[in-house]
């Protein structure tokens, strides 16, 4: 069975993605077979134009963000083959969250890919500059189901099956850890996830660690986050260790972050 690190934030744009791949890496560098996982995404689409053309038209997966392959990256065990896998529901949103113009669930490896639009999608397909992305990244968008609401719920059968899915499969690949990680200031939760067993969290500049929960974590709350989290765990209870995160401004931030991580999990 894996060993399960959750790393979430109090809000967005935190650097979860950034300590979520220095933990992959340092655990890999440890001797442990890590892999990352985080289970609902999103790009924006004008914010991410270069991104989306450059890398979306020449790969075998369809509808994921930098998140996913930073995490790819960040261990041995996966590859750019993987990124469905690895993000298993994510969302390309405009113009901001929470309004989404297309979606994916699942992946090709597993055989159980769905993809949605909505009909903001349809609309903005009539414009020049949208027509142009949509062409340029190969977005499948005749293949896509028109739905009015985003397939978010966690509880969801289908989406926590495939969800359940593209976990196992990773550690199927002969992951010993798996980090998942949080999207904005949710917690990655779905029905029947898997024992939360360390976590960290970036809060207000900082980077806790509560070592050793080992709990299952049921919140049936819908869009559960950081602050359900801690109350669930008893947060104030537990044991914990805080570093400073002055991470976001340094050219050298994936080491100086590996080296914060580093320091925390000496209290494992």
């Amino acid at each position: 069975m894996a060993e399960n690190y959750w790393v979430i934030g109090n809000t967005t744009n935190v650097g979860k993605t950034t300590v979520a791949s220095a933990l992959v890496r340092v655990l890999n560098d440890r001797g442990q077979k890590t892999v990352g996982f985080k289970p609902v995404g999103g790009i924006y689409l004008y914010e991410s134009v270069d991104f989306i053309i450059d890398n979306y038209k020449n790969s075998d997966c369809t509808i994921y963000g930098n998140d996913s392959v930073k995490l790819s990256d960040a261990s041995p065990i996966s590859n750019d083959k993987l990124l469905e896998l690895i993000s298993p529901v994510y969302y390309l949103m405009f113009p901001r969250f929470p309004s989404f113009i297309m979606a994916r669930t699942g992946s090709k490896i597993l055989n159980n890919i769905t993809f949605y639009k909505t009909d903001l999608m349809d609309s903005l397909r009539q414009r020049h500059d949208i027509k142009f992305i949509i062409d340029q990244a190969s977005l499948p968008i005749n293949a896509a189901k028109l739905i009015k609401n985003a397939p978010f719920d966690r509880n969801d059968k289908i989406i926590s099956k495939k969800t359940s899915k593209s976990y196992k499969y990773l550690v199927n690949l002969g992951a010993e850890a798996v980090v998942i990680e949080g999207a904005g200031r949710f917690i990655p939760i779905w029905k029947n996830n898997p024992t939360l067993n360390h976590l960290f969290l970036i809060a207000d500049g900082f980077l806790i660690f509560f070592p050793n929960l080992n709990k299952e974590v049921f919140i049936d709350i819908p869009a559960a986050d950081s602050r359900d989290l801690l109350r669930y765990i008893g947060a104030n209870e537990c044991r914990k260790y805080v570093e400073p995160l002055y991470v976001s401004q340094s050219k050298k931030i994936n080491q100086n972050t590996e080296a914060i991580v580093k320091s925390l999990l000496k209290h494992k």
